[in-house]
């Protein structure tokens, strides 16, 4: 795959998941690989249980919250970013203060993390913005290509039954 060549990795929990039950996938830098395995900073708490939880729930194609909306009340697993070309964030509420892992799709179903902050580093909404501004930057050094596009949540993630996306803009 193209993303292996450009120095992506994908991220694999320590009880991997059979090929066949993967649904989605998610590749990162080898410097955020390194921080969520518990090989990068030990006072950023990874490895953790609930990050590998939230990960493995990804992967596996299980429900999953998504939201377009800047509102901070508005709580989704994966947040859209408004005014950002294709920029999202997968939102880990623990270990604590929490954690962003800035991205983008590479196509459908297939997420590729370039940068991750803890979310004090997000603070105020400006630096938010700069580390979305950051990703975009880093896709475009080492991603060729464009990400990919779409109208609906359901352009980047499968839900064959319609039940697995839940769409916080429609139910909140």
């Amino acid at each position: 795959m193209e993303l292996a060549f450009a120095g992506f990795i994908e991220h694999q929990l320590p009880a991997a998941i059979p090929e066949r039950d993967k649904k989605r996938w998610l590749y990162v830098t080898p410097e955020i690989d390194a921080l969520l395995s518990g090989s990068g900073p030990s006072e950023a708490g990874f490895p953790s249980v609930f990050a590998r939880d939230e990960i493995n729930r990804f992967c596996r194609g299980w429900v999953w919250s998504v939201t377009s909306q800047r509102n901070k009340k508005v709580t989704a697993d994966l947040k859209k970013m408004e005014g950002h070309d294709e920029a999202w964030v997968f939102v880990f509420p623990k270990p604590r203060p929490g954690w962003r892992l800035f991205r983008r799709f590479y196509s459908r179903d297939i997420f590729v993390g370039l940068v991750c902050k803890d979310r004090h580093e997000c603070e105020p909404d400006a630096a938010y913005q700069q580390h979305a501004i950051e990703m975009i930057a880093r896709w475009q050094q080492l991603i060729p290509g464009e990400p990919l596009r779409g109208r609906f949540f359901e352009d980047y993630l499968s839900d064959p039954t319609g039940t697995i996306i839940r769409n916080k803009d429609e139910h909140d």
